[in-house]
């Protein structure tokens, strides 16, 4: 019996960082060494704690999702064109990276996943909301990507709950509220993807499922 290649990633093991409105927290990125510039990694996962209105960070030739996961909501005030956004609980937003944005708290500081990205890479977000004994026995994989070859990366971040994770057969790897696992990187074809169980141990479970398609370099 074999072991889900990646590693579980716990809130204490997480790269911190500050901002204009509060502090992040590292949980992947890729190339590795790019972990501490946001701007020049091909793709970043990590969480933001936002305590208080302030303005966005700029990320030239980079998208953004970002989804509350904690909290009572934000609104997001861009500009060029000038528009207002309001994201609740679970709901994954995707806008560029260098249009100029203002967060404002709706009650009180939350909590949100943000996945960056160059716009070179395919990516993707999504929350799942698993109950009782439910499987979920597919991470819905890329069916239209362009490209023959690239690298896969899929992240699975626990925002509440308990969650079994495994391939079909292998020993379960357990996660708990916020707990996040990276799974090792694939080289392989875009229609190809690992098959991975995740179960719900007990009380509901819910969590956000990130992939990515990285151009394969060499």
């Amino acid at each position: 019996m074999g072991i889900l290649a990646g590693t579980r990633i716990a809130p204490a093991q997480r790269l911190p960082g500050t901002w204009a409105g509060g502090t992040t927290h590292m949980i992947a990125a890729h190339p590795p060494d790019a972990a501490q510039q946001i701007a020049s990694a091909q793709l970043w996962v990590g969480t933001a704690n936002i305590e208080q209105d302030a303005p966005y960070s700029f990320f030239s030739e980079r998208m953004r999702i970002q989804i509350p996961v904690h909290g009572n909501g934000i609104k997001l005030h861009f500009q060029h064109p000038a528009e207002a956004v309001t994201l609740t609980h679970g709901e994954p937003y995707r806008f560029d990276g260098a249009r100029p944005v203002q967060v404002a708290l709706i009650d009180g500081p939350i909590r949100a996943l943000n996945v960056i990205f160059h716009r070179s890479v395919i990516a993707k977000a999504h929350v799942v909301r698993l109950e009782g004994n439910q499987q979920l026995s597919d991470l819905a994989p890329f069916t239209n990507a362009s490209a023959a070859h690239q690298i896969l990366l899929q992240i699975v971040y626990v925002i509440c709950g308990s969650l079994a994770l495994r391939h079909a057969h292998d020993q379960a790897i357990m996660l708990h509220t916020d707990d996040a696992f990276v799974l090792h990187p694939q080289r392989q074809a875009a229609d190809t993807h690992p098959a991975i169980l995740l179960e719900c141990q007990g009380a509901p479970v819910e969590l956000v499922v990130v992939q990515a398609l990285v151009p394969a370099q060499g």
